[in-house]
């Protein structure tokens, strides 16, 4: 008896309306949801359900609907979720073709519901912006510019506008007290269009009254036949005590305004052990986070979060807490989420320091959750070192290597004679490649933990000499064996941004930027 159900798009459409909580997962290739899904879903491929649910759905009573183009890809995600613990889940019946089919909207592209605010809050706010021409004529003119890259210090890295310093995601904020004495404008720049609309508002909220976004950011300026600087190390340094003291307590009134709840430690500690759905985001920089932080918090720079709330927060009914040194940057990003419509937003009272003080724990370093399911896989699996998969391979005349990581991984490295499996689609297409289920198969990928999970399948599938590479091809590099590299067409697992697509992608992605709120009037 199946433990998932069927769900049409009538109801599906109708639990909706009702703003039932729930989860609803497009369980393609990035790729195939750019080109169509249902609005609002999170993009969770196959390949990743065990790596992130546990961290978008923490309630095993959940509400769980899974899309996609009706190729059998949703119900086998359904049993995993199933599998997994979690008792009401339901596939779309029909896919992503019935919900078209039933005249329900499709929206195309990725982080919509974030990007397509930016444009709401471009209109609604009538936040000023530059375009690449303007801008340089301002320079040619001498005004006294100063010029902010706001997006992730590694995406400032390689490329930014000539002469911009990196501020990071609300970090600028921080700084806000000090700019606004500047004689001259402030303009911030991102990728395209979001994070710079987001970033001139709130410095101007902050009385930066001369903030700008420079419009369409990086891509703008590549397509007016700017040259942009790689390598820039250039970074705000430490704002001043006043500045500091000036983002705090005008962050805390905009808090404060919308209404966004403040959440002692001994609150959090409690909901941290609850099963319900919680969300909690540590809005510092890599460092900090690093340093110590929150156990069980993600980190999530706080311009991220809110330019990808639909990658991190699955279901919009849950709490969310947001935590941060000094509450500045947490704030901010509670604002903007709750601008956005969410509802249950709240900030760690006296950030990390607070937390230290009320004697919790806190962890240190990159530590991530261990992925769902895998004890349970780990131990059904053989799994050999790379000593004795060269061994194997070596005196095997039969055996058959899979590399079931994404196209990027397969082609930047692989075992010499692999073959490329995506995990995706393993159950659709391992027959083709491997008919006989007697054959020794080695499964491989580059950390190996797609790899003990793609084992386990096909030994569910009847395969029985079946191996998993410990450690993936990183190990088998380190231990000294050579890998093969590839070249092959763009695949639907990887979506790449739309600067490394070419000038037209820059153009097409542009206008379906700034089209956006007129294409969903009923945001």
């Amino acid at each position: 008896m199946s433990r998932t159900n069927t769900i049409n798009a009538a109801t599906l459409h109708q639990w909706r309306e009702a703003k039932q909580p729930m989860a609803l997962f497009d369980v393609r290739e990035p790729m195939e949801a750019d080109r169509g899904h249902i609005p609002g879903a999170t993009v969770l491929p196959r390949r990743r359900i065990e790596l992130r649910i546990a961290t978008l759905v923490r309630d095993p009573d959940t509400a769980i609907v899974v899309t996609d183009d009706d190729t059998g890809r949703a119900t086998l995600a359904a049993e995993t979720l199933a599998t997994l613990g979690y008792r009401k889940v339901h596939w779309l019946c029909g896919g992503i073709e019935a919900w078209r089919a039933a005249g329900y909207p499709i929206a195309t592209g990725n982080n919509v519901p974030s990007k397509l605010y930016g444009e709401v809050a471009y209109h609604h706010y009538a936040i000023p912006d530059v375009d690449a021409e303007s801008f340089r004529q301002w320079q040619d003119e001498g005004r006294n510019i100063l010029l902010f890259d706001v997006r992730t210090p590694e995406e400032y890295r390689e490329a930014c506008i000539p002469g911009s310093t990196s501020g990071p995601s609300f970090d600028i904020a921080r700084h806000a007290g000090d700019l606004r004495h500047h004689d001259g404008p402030v303009v911030v720049h991102c990728a395209g269009r979001t994070r710079s609309l987001i970033a001139a508002q709130t410095l101007r909220e902050l009385g930066v009254t001369q903030a700008v976004a420079l419009r369409n950011g990086t891509m703008g300026w590549l397509l007016a036949g700017k040259e942009v600087e790689r390598g820039a190390r250039r970074t705000l340094g430490t704002p001043s005590a006043t500045s500091l003291a000036h983002a705090s307590a005008t962050s805390r009134a905009m808090a404060e305004a919308a209404g966004i709840a403040s959440v002692d430690a001994a609150t959090l500690a409690a909901w941290l052990e609850d099963a319900g759905n919680l969300y909690v985001f540590d809005v510092r920089q890599r460092d900090d986070h690093i340093a110590g932080h929150v156990p069980g918090a993600q980190w999530v720079p706080g311009g991220q979060i809110v330019q990808r709330a639909d990658d991190f927060i699955a279901v919009r009914t849950a709490r969310i807490v947001l935590i941060d040194d000094d509450e500045t940057r947490a704030r901010l990003s509670a604002v903007w989420l709750q601008r956005m419509g969410f509802t249950q937003v709240g900030v760690l009272a006296g950030g990390m320091a607070a937390w230290r003080d009320a004697g919790h724990a806190v962890t240190t370093g990159r530590a991530r959750q261990q992925p769902a399911g895998w004890e349970a896989a780990r131990n059904a699996v053989r799994c050999i070192t790379p000593v004795e998969a060269h061994e194997l391979i070596r005196q095997s005349g039969r055996l058959h290597i899979l590399d079931v990581d994404t196209s990027a991984h397969y082609c930047e490295g692989h075992i010499d004679g692999a073959t490329w499996l995506p995990r995706s689609w393993l159950e659709h297409l391992v027959a083709q490649v491997i008919p006989d289920p007697s054959m020794p198969v080695l499964v491989t990928c580059g950390s190996g933990i797609h790899a003990v999970y793609a084992a386990h399948t096909l030994q569910q599938l009847g395969y029985s000499t079946v191996a998993a590479l410990e450690g993936g091809t990183a190990a088998w590099k380190h231990a000294g064996y050579t890998l093969e590299t590839a070249t092959m067409p763009p695949q639907d697992d990887i979506l790449l941004p739309p600067y490394k697509r070419g000038e037209q992608a820059m153009r097409d992605y542009l206008s379906w930027e700034i089209e956006l709120a007129a294409t969903h009037p009923h945001h």
